[in-house]
C-alpha cells in the first residue's frame, strides 16, 4: 500500500510482518508453523529497507497524501496543478480555523517538503489517500508490519473481501482522478499501481472547498 512498486521493501515487510506473528504466537504458547526460512530472515535483519519502525516512515508518506487530497476536493473548473497544491498546503489550506500552534506545526508543510514527498512517493498517494478517508477502518492508515496493535484488525481486514474491494476501488478511484487532472506530460512518468480487473471504481462522494480555502487558493501566482 505504501510502497507498491518497491519489492525490497515488500519483501521486508512481508518477513518482518511473520516474525512479529511468530514472536506473538510463542508468547501465547502456541506453535505457529510459519514459512520464514532463515537466510530471507537474515537477509532482513542485515539489510533493512526502511531504516526505524514502519510507522515512523508513515509519517514522511503524510505530504503526498495531502497533495493527492488537494486534487480530490479542488474544483475541477479551476485546474488543479502541482504548483497551487504546493501552495494551498503551504498557506494553511487544510489547517483547521481554530487550530492550535501544535496543530499548525503539523499540518503546514513547506513546499520543499511537499516537492520532495511527491518525488517519492507520488505511485502510493491515492493508496495512502484511500487508507486515510476509509470510513470502514479509520485506522487503517496505521497498520504496520512491525506494530502488532492491530494485527487482528488486519487479519479480519484482508479477509473480508468486500471490504478489501471496496478500499482498492476508492483508491482506483482517486488514482483515476489524479491522473485525469494531472498535466498529461507529469501524469505519463507516474507508472500507477495496476490493479486487478476484479476491481471497480468506488466514489468516496468527497466535497469541496470551503469559502476560506478558495481564498487561499485565488492568492496562487504561477511563477514566470
Amino acid at each position: 500500500m505504501r510502497w507498491p512498486d518497491d519489492d525490497d521493501v515488500v519483501l521486508d515487510a512481508q518477513t518482518t510482518a511473520a516474525a512479529m506473528v511468530y514472536l506473538r504466537e510463542i508468547k501465547r504458547g502456541n506453535s505457529p508453523s510459519i514459512p520464514l526460512v532463515l537466510d530471507r530472515l537474515c537477509e532482513t535483519i542485515v539489510d533493512r529497507r526502511v531504516t526505524g519502525q514502519y510507522w515512523e516512515a508513515f509519517e514522511e508518506q503524510f505530504g503526498v497524501t495531502d497533495i493527492v487530497n488537494f486534487f480530490m476536493h479542488c474544483p475541477e473548473e479551476i485546474q488543479p496543478s502541482l504548483g497551487k497544491a504546493y501552495h494551498f498546503i503551504q498557506e494553511g489550506g487544510f489547517l483547521p480555523t481554530d487550530a492550535d500552534e501544535e496543530e499548525e506545526k503539523q499540518v503546514t508543510r513547506a513546499r520543499s517538503t511537499l516537492k520532495a514527498a511527491w518525488k517519492e512517493q507520488a505511485r502510493s498517494g491515492p493508496l495512502l489517500y484511500a487508507a486515510a478517508i476509509f470510513d470502514e477502518d479509520s485506522d487503517l492508515e496505521w497498520y504496520a508490519p512491525d506494530d502488532d496493535t492491530y494485527l487482528d484488525e488486519a487479519i479480519e481486514f484482508v479477509q473480508d473481501q468486500k471490504r478489501l474491494l471496496t478500499f482498492f476501488g476508492v483508491a482506483l478511484f482517486c488514482q483515476r482522478k489524479l491522473v485525469r487532472l494531472l498535466d498529461k506530460a507529469v501524469a505519463e512518468k507516474l507508472r500507477f499501481p495496476r490493479f486487478p480487473d476484479v476491481v471497480t471504481p468506488v466514489n468516496p462522494e468527497l466535497g469541496t472547498f470551503d469559502e476560506g480555502q478558495m481564498k487561499i487558493l485565488a492568492e496562487y501566482v504561477a511563477p514566470q
